[in-house]
């Protein structure tokens, strides 16, 4: 795997929920990544899958990160979310004032509780007098959108989640999360899409794939101009694309040269095409690999 894909710091683990005093039997491995070669360097990639070892099946399972950010001046702080990035974020509104965010990288739901850590909770879950297990567990379940109220905020938690899962004896789940750090939204946002992408492609690269062209999600998608689809390549070689429309019939091909192995990406203009979703191929001499696109 090039050093591009594979992540420069790569750590395991595993733990189960023995200790506590009414054990499920679920054990969990985790994955933890991180790269130190920008633009990847503003994000840490956490993936875990939960096995269901217990003799009951599971059901309303969540997971999720709870973060007590505290950017810069604690009590200046604010939480809100982008949905169509399945990220929950905090930032200081503080003068230069930085952000923090956790998104959900696994397909499935996006929740977000935005919390605010005051005496009340300001009509949400009031944690100044603890935490106990019904407030993990709705922090985890129910959406709130903002934290901080008015002015320049407060002192705030946030907790990013996906599921509901059902797990039977033996059956397992994944679900990846990142967390991620940025001078400004903008540079937040771009690093969350770029931790997809990672996540995407390393994903991709663990799959036997005969044509060695290991894809991400396009992005962004759906567009009603250029789209770009990320890439990594196993061997150099020539690479050409197919569009088709919603019915399979070819609307466009086009030869994309000679590409080098590794990192690449390919750019296509939608702003031709009438709305609707459409399918692409992307062919070598050894196979293809394919993926939907939307013209909004």
């Amino acid at each position: 795997m090039s050093q591009v894909y594979g992540p420069t710091f790569d750590t395991y683990g595993k733990f189960n929920d023995n200790i506590n005093s009414n054990p499920m039997g679920l054990l969990v491995d985790y994955r933890s990544m991180s790269w130190s070669t920008a633009p990847f360097t503003k994000f840490h990639i956490f993936e875990y899958t939960i096995h269901n070892n217990g003799v009951s099946t599971l059901n309303n399972l969540y997971a999720g990160i709870f973060s007590d950010w505290d950017i810069q001046t604690f009590a200046n702080n604010k939480g809100d979310e982008d949905v169509a990035l399945k990220m929950g974020y905090v930032y200081c509104t503080d003068a230069n004032g930085l952000f923090g965010g956790t998104k959900v990288l696994t397909p499935g739901a996006f929740i977000h509780n935005a919390i605010d850590n005051i005496t009340g909770g300001a009509g949400g879950l009031d944690l100044s007098n603890g935490f106990d297990t019904n407030e993990k567990y709705l922090s985890l379940s129910t959406q709130r959108s903002t934290s901080g109220g008015a002015g320049t905020g407060n002192d705030v938690i946030d907790v990013v989640s996906t599921g509901p899962f059902t797990l039977s004896p033996g059956d397992s789940t994944v679900v990846a999360f990142a967390l991620i750090a940025g001078n400004e939204l903008s540079d937040l946002s771009a690093s969350a899409t770029q931790a997809q992408i990672k996540y995407d492609l390393v994903t991709a690269l663990n799959e036997n794939n005969p044509s060695g062209i290991y894809t991400a999600n396009a992005y962004p998608n759906p567009s009603n101009g250029f789209i770009t689809i990320p890439l990594y390549l196993q061997t150099t070689g020539a690479l050409s694309i197919e569009l088709y429309d919603s019915m399979g019939k070819l609307i466009s091909s086009a030869a994309l040269g000679n590409r080098n192995a590794g990192e690449q990406q390919v750019q296509m203009d939608l702003s031709t095409l009438s709305v609707g979703l459409y399918h692409y191929r992307l062919f070598n001499e050894k196979g293809s690999v394919g993926g939907t696109i939307q013209k909004n």
